[in-house]
């Protein structure tokens, strides 16, 4: 939509480990395995990359579509509806897109100054309206409240986190780095989890907020043959396929099964074929 010629497509995580310069940490001949954390607003994502030199090869990529900041967001709405619930005994489960969009902003700005502060105060004026008359949102939210409700979110981060370890044959003592990538990863909750897990402290090198479209760059300069000193080797971070059928419903005519053609973690670019053929005449 913006006439901008598409030449490739990179994974975010992959994307945020061109900005990180590894060579200055180590020998060459040494070989260093770095895990890329990246919790946006609408997805998840985490990679595994092998770094030789300037060799960055990726072993393995997991992520959940549909989980991210937007979620934690969500979990606080939730919480704002029941506490005007109880303050006005209004029904407000029946969608009211006005309402929901004001929520959604207020959340978001609780959130962020729950990264920085055990504490924020809510107060927002006229909300909904009862007997004509405006009511106010008039409350203070703990950060010990707020990970509560995302904890079981944030569980979900860190067990793609182990699928990716087992994928890549590694073990968390065997990872060299954590980066942080996605402006959700400056939830306090989000660090202390992994630092559970890699027993290191867990902090940001480069703004989360920018190291995907700066690595972004840094590939269109590869692409366009610039001399930066990296070499990509990156895998499909999902199956790739089509939908067909077992079993055909001659009614619906739905298809049943997915049929994978390139699998996840295969290394690209890569071109793969398949035959299908009709099951039911005409």
């Amino acid at each position: 939509m913006a006439g901008l010629e598409v030449l490739r497509i990179v994974n975010e995580p992959t994307a945020a480990s061109l900005v990180y310069d590894y060579v200055s940490m180590t020998d060459k001949l040494s070989t260093l395995y770095i895990l890329v954390y990246d919790l946006g607003g609408g997805t998840f994502d985490v990679s595994i990359l092998e770094i030789k030199g300037e060799i960055k090869e990726v072993l393995a990529s997991c992520g959940d579509t549909a989980l991210g900041g937007d979620d934690f967001d969500q979990s606080l709405v939730d919480m704002f509806v029941r506490r005007l619930r109880e303050k006005t005994g209004l029904d407000l489960s029946t969608p009211d897109v006005v309402l929901q969009v004001r929520l959604k902003s207020i959340a978001e700005r609780t959130k962020i100054l729950l990264s920085d502060s055990p504490f924020a105060v809510v107060k927002e004026a006229s909300v909904v309206m009862m007997d004509g008359e405006p009511v106010n949102l008039n409350l203070e939210v703990s950060r010990v409240e707020y990970e509560e409700m995302i904890r079981n979110l944030v569980e979900k981060t860190i067990e793609k986190v182990h699928d990716a370890l087992i994928e890549a044959n590694l073990s968390s003592k065997d990872i060299s780095e954590v980066l942080l990538v996605g402006g959700s990863t400056r939830t306090p909750i989000v660090q202390k989890s992994l630092e559970g897990i890699f027993d290191r402290p867990i902090l940001h090198s480069v703004d989360p907020d920018l190291c995907v479209s700066l690595g972004a760059a840094v590939q269109s300069g590869l692409i366009t043959g610039e001399h930066i000193g990296h070499i990509l080797l990156d895998v499909t971070a999902h199956s790739l396929g089509v939908k067909t059928a077992d079993d055909f419903d001659m009614q619906t005519g739905d298809a049943d099964y997915f049929s994978v053609i390139i699998r996840r973690n295969t290394k690209i670019p890569v071109r793969k074929s398949e035959s299908y053929y009709t099951m039911v005449r005409n």
